[in-house]
């Protein structure tokens, strides 16, 4: 039986969320850096916040890919039946 994981479209996303993150927050801090003449502290800092929400993207979506695991809705249907069968 083959182990169904994420498809390439859910990855492909994520990949897009987490590049889309970082690369926001480099313009952000790029930007206000250019707006308040703080070079290059403000891009650090956006660098930072993309990280922390890239971070944050990827374990959201591995949480959401572990929940859908098949083997485990397998596991709770045997228990919840065998509850059944001793009742």
């Amino acid at each position: 039986m083959a182990a169904s994981g994420p498809s390439s479209r859910e990855l492909i996303g994520l990949g897009a969320s987490v590049a889309g993150a970082v690369i926001l927050g480099l313009v952000l801090g790029y930007a206000l850096d250019a707006l308040c003449g703080t070079s290059p502290a403000l891009l650090f800092a956006g660098l930072a916040i993309g990280v922390v929400a890239a971070a944050a993207v990827i374990a959201l979506q591995v949480r959401r890919f572990a929940s859908a695991d098949p083997s485990a809705e397998e596991q709770s249907k045997e228990t919840s039946c065998s509850k059944e069968a001793l009742d």
